[in-house]
């Protein structure tokens, strides 16, 4: 479902493509080559962030989040913020294609902000 919806914004995708240059050594490492790859696994992984929230607690969810983080995946923190707008506003979005424009909005943010604020907690 995602994938698909990632295509269908192509433009914006390519938009904000200049941000998978920081991450480019991070996400091949993790086997994603192109930036909407990098679009869709970041959003699948904040969604599986918020499944395991509502099975397992908030703690499992941070937990899972900040491996992704180190892994590369720097924008699903801000994924999942807006993933949880979208949970508390299901009557204005009835599916998450609706919804959808609002997460690539994320990743407008540059990536080496994001590398860079992550960097310097781990230290």
């Amino acid at each position: 479902m995602i994938n698909p919806l990632t295509a269908s914004h192509a433009t914006h995708v390519a938009a904000t493509a200049e941000n998978f240059e920081p991450l480019r050594d991070a996400m091949r490492r993790e086997g994603y080559s192109s930036w909407d790859q990098v679009i869709n696994e970041s959003i699948i992984r904040a969604i599986t962030a918020r499944l395991t929230a509502a099975d397992r607690g908030e703690n499992a969810a941070d937990t899972e989040v900040d491996e992704e983080v180190k892994r590369g995946f720097v924008y699903v923190p801000a994924l999942l913020d807006e993933l949880r707008r979208y949970e508390k506003n299901r009557d204005g979005y009835t599916k998450i294609a609706d919804f959808y424009p609002s997460l690539l909005e994320v990743f407008r943010e540059r990536s080496a902000g994001l590398l860079s604020s992550v960097e310097a907690s781990s230290t």
